[in-house]
Parts: C-alpha cells; sequence; structure tokens
C-alpha cells in the first residue's frame, strides 16, 4: 500500500515533469494499491489550474491532462478521515502545509508508503522512518 501525494500526480500528469520521478511514479501507480487523502483532487486540478497560468500547459492540452488525473484519481482509495490533531503536530514539528501533513499522517496511520517528488515531505517522512521506496532526491 502505498499513499500518493499531488507532486506524484503532477509528474504523471504534466509533460514538463518527465523524467525519472515520473517513471517511478508511473511505475508505482501500476504496481500498489493506492491511497490519499480526500483532499488529492482537488490538489491535482489546482496543480493543472497553476500549471495552464504558468503557461507550461495550454488550455488544450489541459483536457488530456484532465483524462490522465482523473484515470489516475479513479484508482486511488480516497481516505475521508483526517485526525486534526496528529496532521497538526506533525505541520508544526516538520515545518509543513497542513495538506502535506495529511499525506504524511495518513502513510503512518496505515503503515504504508509515501510515494511523493516533495522533498521536504520526504525528509520529515524518511525522519518518521516511513518508507520511501520510490523517492529520489
Amino acid at each position: 500500500m502505498t499513499v500518493i501525494d499531488a507532486s506524484a500526480v503532477g509528474a504523471l500528469v504534466l509533460p514538463d515533469e518527465e523524467g525519472r520521478f515520473a517513471s517511478i511514479a508511473a511505475e508505482s501507480a501500476g504496481r500498489d494499491e493506492l491511497i490519499a487523502p480526500m483532499h488529492l483532487p482537488i490538489e491535482a486540478a489546482s496543480l493543472i489550474r497553476k500549471a495552464v497560468r504558468q503557461e507550461r500547459l495550454t488550455k488544450t492540452a489541459m483536457s488530456a491532462a484532465v483524462g490522465v488525473a482523473s484515470a489516475i484519481l479513479d484508482s486511488v482509495e480516497t481516505d475521508d478521515r483526517l485526525p486534526i490533531g496528529p496532521t497538526l503536530v506533525l505541520a508544526f514539528e516538520h515545518g509543513l502545509s497542513v495538506y502535506d501533513a495529511a499525506y504524511l499522517e495518513l502513510a503512518i496511520r496505515r503503515s504504508a508508503a509515501l510515494l511523493t517528488g516533495d522533498g521536504k515531505l520526504a525528509q520529515a517522512a524518511a525522519s518518521l522512518a516511513v518508507p520511501l521506496p520510490f523517492y529520489t532526491a
């Protein structure tokens, strides 16, 4: 079981984020049971919107990105529990956003690995012995 975060979805969806992490994310997404906090679809939509606004993705290409993101998200089990206390503790202790702390909290609670391309989140996970089998710095 692997928790997937928005950076991993971005690596799979946005053409300018292709590379080693994208191929690792694709391999993991095809092999493991993926789970995520319930806010992952919102973050995925936000990263697509940001890519369009930054002209990294055309509005025409946006529909393809939405299709790929939707296919990924359809295969992800969403966890609708968000223990606010532990999530806030992780956010403060590791300098994370609450969104990122929610991925970490879920990985800890479900004894899962974490699929992320976010260095700060990976560092926090590593310090708590959360498996990062697909992280490449």
